[in-house]
């Protein structure tokens, strides 16, 4: 497995240069720490001996100067990946976890535990890891690709079942839809993975909960922002022509009494079934007519209110419910 291996040398070498990063008054703190330059002279994950060395120097300096990660989190990660690298995953997961206690923002030691759990075999940890990581910095190229790479292996290790390990937390929590919007909306979609397409849950399908395609109450008319993820869904439909789509409209709890109400310029509904309709037609319309899909690959399934996305009555929460769902299908049937 290839792994990043960060560079310790640099991150001691700014300890010992920066006023205050280490306790003035701890000439022995610093000079461990210069020592433990010394056991890092070849940057090779490979060498146990060089990491050993090192790694019982920054041990004295923590012994020493226990403020050390706090003052730069830098040096627990880089422990932390130097335990990785010796096979001591529970010493760098705690390493890991010391340094975002004392800096939430910073990626890298969430890449580090995706490493780490990834090599352990935790698959919806490392998956949240990543992603953790990647949304810390959009730009991250590589926790992108490792979070693509983690879950077409947790599509590969369920597919056709719908077994799920305890310790796959990210796997098990679906409702957290970062795992569709921003890794499979933007990395799957724009470098073109189909496998991530065909990961099959219990119900066999891959779902898209699209954010910006919410509906004002009692309406079916799209709004402004949802076109640019419509754009986007037909652009890789024309490039995946053997992939089919189903779009499920939903509601939210608002009942409509007995009146009928102009939802769209072709829908005149008095229920939440028919709203829920008109709205995952005015997206299949979208489809059709802004990028030219064959309405022949779009089925249209109406829900009204009975799969709400959240149970909850709050405005924002209602919102949320009115929705079109994205199903994304290869199978012929």
């Amino acid at each position: 497995m290839k792994v990043r291996f960060f560079a310790l040398l640099i991150v001691l070498a700014v300890l010992v240069s920066v006023p205050g990063a280490v306790s003035a008054e701890t000439d022995a703190c610093r000079k461990a720490v210069e020592a433990g330059k010394k056991g890092l002279a070849v940057h090779d994950p490979a060498d146990r001996k060089a990491l050993n060395q090192a790694m019982a120097y920054y041990q004295e300096a923590l012994r020493l100067c226990p403020e050390v990660c706090r003052a730069t989190p830098q040096i627990c990660a880089n422990m932390a990946n130097a335990h990785f690298h010796l096979g001591r995953h529970e010493e760098a997961i705690d390493l890991y976890k010391q340094a975002l206690l004392h800096n939430p923002d910073y990626g890298t030691p969430y890449f580090g535990l995706g490493e780490v759990y990834l090599d352990m075999g935790l698959l919806g940890s490392a998956l949240d890891s990543f992603l953790k990581a990647y949304m810390l910095d959009r730009r991250d190229a590589e926790s992108r690709t490792m979070a693509a790479k983690v879950f077409t292996m947790i599509c590969e290790r369920y597919k056709g079942t719908a077994a799920v390990q305890a310790e796959d937390v990210a796997l098990k929590d679906w409702d957290r839809r970062r795992l569709e919007d921003k890794l499979l909306m933007d990395q799957v979609f724009s470098e073109k993975n189909r496998r991530l397409f065909y990961c099959e849950r219990k119900s066999g399908r891959v779902e898209f909960n699209l954010r910006d395609i919410t509906f004002e109450t009692a309406r079916a008319v799209l709004k402004k922002e949802a076109f640019q993820q419509i754009d986007l869904v037909g652009q890789i439909l024309k490039d995946n022509p053997a992939l089919k789509v189903i779009l499920e409209g939903h509601t939210d709890s608002s009942p409509f009494g007995r009146k009928k109400v102009q939802v769209s310029p072709d829908f005149v509904c008095s229920d939440n079934l028919c709203l829920s309709q008109a709205r995952a037609e005015a997206v299949k319309q979208a489809l059709a007519t802004r990028s030219g899909v064959d309405p022949k690959r779009i089925t249209v399934k109406a829900f009204g209110d009975t799969r709400p996305l959240v149970k909850s009555k709050k405005p924002a929460d209602m919102a949320r419910n009115r929705r079109v769902t994205l199903v994304l299908d290869r199978r012929n049937d």
